[in-house]
């Protein structure tokens, strides 16, 4: 009976810096941590924590409310791990999608590159095909017009 438990021996905010190591809690949190060493477990309502002899312990935790507390600080570290989790996945989702997104870009700058490479070899040909047609109307009207024989 005079000896304390364990978990009363304890400093609020030591029981804090070895579950979460969280130096960045907002008021609102701290306050709450606060109101919850007057917190008496046994009748559920905020004041000052009654023993099992019905006295008053002003200043310290029940074994109960220092249960919860470590409980809702536990709660609290566990729900703030997977936050850093969820911001890298939904990091890497957007990089997929950006990636997909460029794989679709690529892919079309390439078809568009490629048409627009047979459209210039078509007009190419086209142009070389009227060069040698024009060269040869020219030969044809010259060697007519001096009464040259092309070929033999």
């Amino acid at each position: 009976m005079g000896e304390k438990p364990l978990l009363m021996e304890r400093d609020k905010e030591e029981i804090e810096d070895e579950i979460c190591n969280d130096e960045e809690q907002s008021s609102e949190e701290s306050s709450d941590i606060e109101n919850m060493e007057d917190m008496d477990p046994a009748c559920g309502h905020w004041g000052t924590a009654t023993g099992a002899s019905g006295y008053a312990r002003s200043g310290t935790l029940t074994a109960s409310t220092g249960a919860f507390q470590m409980h809702w600080l536990c709660r609290r570290c566990m729900q703030d791990r997977p936050l850093p989790l969820q911001q890298l996945v939904a990091v890497l989702e957007e990089q997929e999608e950006a990636m997909q997104a460029w794989w679709v870009q690529e892919e079309r700058w390439q078809e568009e590159d490629l048409a627009c490479q047979e459209r210039v070899q078509v007009e190419d040909i086209a142009q070389e095909e009227e060069f040698w047609t024009d060269l040869l109307a020219l030969e044809w009207s010259g060697s007519m017009s001096y009464g040259i024989k092309i070929g033999s």
